[in-house]
């Protein structure tokens, strides 16, 4: 969202957003939508994927579409998901590959939100509780779930380099998610 005076404004406001829908079943206008990315954008852009998650419904077609975008130098940012699950049983959370990053969300002073999904796939966390938006149908209301994790996180990757900026408090693995920042 750019700078309007008021309302909300973006994290790297102004930025274009590639925006596609990914079903849980696979069907052939994910995989076009992907092919089209390739011929349309360059190495580099980033892909937000956002409130898609099946728990033990893998689709290897949809996961090859999404690792051949990240393959052509595309960042992928998938939300972690908010069920409070492990992401190594979600797809397309279970993903590994440079240039795909799985991101959980955190609340005021950086505790891990409790319904934010979790595990050793995660790649960073990013504020996603009582996040004031722009909400359907007009208006803004404020709204919580790693949805509003995942595209934070792309806008700092299209400001330039990630750092650490510490870790979330309370997460429910062995290895706190680090909370990325400007670079």
């Amino acid at each position: 969202a750019k700078d309007n005076g008021f309302g909300v404004r973006g994290v790297d406001a102004g930025a274009s957003v590639i925006s596609i829908k990914m079903a849980f079943i696979y069907d052939f206008g994910f995989k076009d939508a992907v092919d089209y990315m390739i011929s349309k954008y360059k190495k580099g852009d980033v892909v937000i994927i956002a409130s898609a998650q099946a728990p033990h419904q893998v689709d290897v077609r949809n996961e090859q579409a999404i690792i051949k975008l990240a393959n052509k130098g595309f960042r992928v940012v998938i939300a972690a998901g908010n069920s409070s699950v492990d992401v190594s049983t979600f797809s397309p959370q279970r993903l590994k590959h440079r240039n795909i990053f799985i991101i959980s969300a955190f609340g005021q002073g950086d505790v891990f939100w409790s319904s934010s999904n979790f595990g050793a796939g995660v790649s960073y966390s990013q504020p996603g509780v009582s996040i004031y938006t722009t909400a359907a149908g007009g208006g803004y209301g404020t709204y919580s779930g790693t949805s509003f994790s995942a595209p934070h996180f792309a806008g700092l990757l299209l400001l330039g380099r990630i750092k650490s900026g510490g870790n979330v408090i309370n997460d429910k693995d062995s290895s706190p998610d680090i909370i990325a920042i400007k670079g």
